[in-house]
């Protein structure tokens, strides 16, 4: 059970949307959501703070609130595969 569950977890913080969060949400533990909600923003801000810092320029040319948008599309279609961010930003250009 234990590494269906850390399975669970991570595939709840890499795919919101998707099936995952059932497994975790059947144990109805309000404190564990949030939780779990808290690492899926941290997950995904992460990722922004790392594209904002590979593209400065960009950030810069397009504000903050449009950058947010355009790296959440970019996260969802792009997510990262590895352990290291190092080129996670390679498809933004």
């Amino acid at each position: 059970m234990e590494n269906s569950l850390y399975s669970a977890f991570k595939n709840a913080i890499l795919n919101p949307e998707k099936e995952h969060v059932k497994l975790v949400n059947a144990f109805h533990e309000s404190s564990a959501l949030r939780g779990l909600h808290i690492y899926q923003h941290a997950y995904t801000a992460r990722l922004q703070e790392s594209l904002q810092n590979d593209f400065p320029q960009l950030f810069a040319f397009l504000g903050e609130d449009l950058f947010a948008n355009i790296s959440k599309l970019y996260i969802k279609r792009y997510p990262s595969r590895f352990f290291s961010l190092r080129d996670f930003g390679q498809y933004l250009p």
